[in-house]
């Protein structure tokens, strides 16, 4: 359930960046976008590796 919460909160201020960005044309706004673009893919890899190693052992 925490999980899903800040999936939500993070893919918002990845559109809310992104929009930003598209309004204002300055480059900090997409350069926020892209780390937490990296950052949810991270996090996602590991709460699914752990996942996989629970199935496992």
């Amino acid at each position: 359930m925490i999980f899903r919460v800040l999936l939500l909160l993070m893919v918002f201020g990845v559109c809310v960046s992104t929009a930003a960005y598209l309004w204002t044309r300055q480059k900090r706004y997409l350069n926020y976008a892209l780390k937490l673009l990296q950052i949810m893919i991270v996090c996602g890899l590991i709460f699914f590796g752990v996942m996989i190693l629970e199935r496992i052992v």
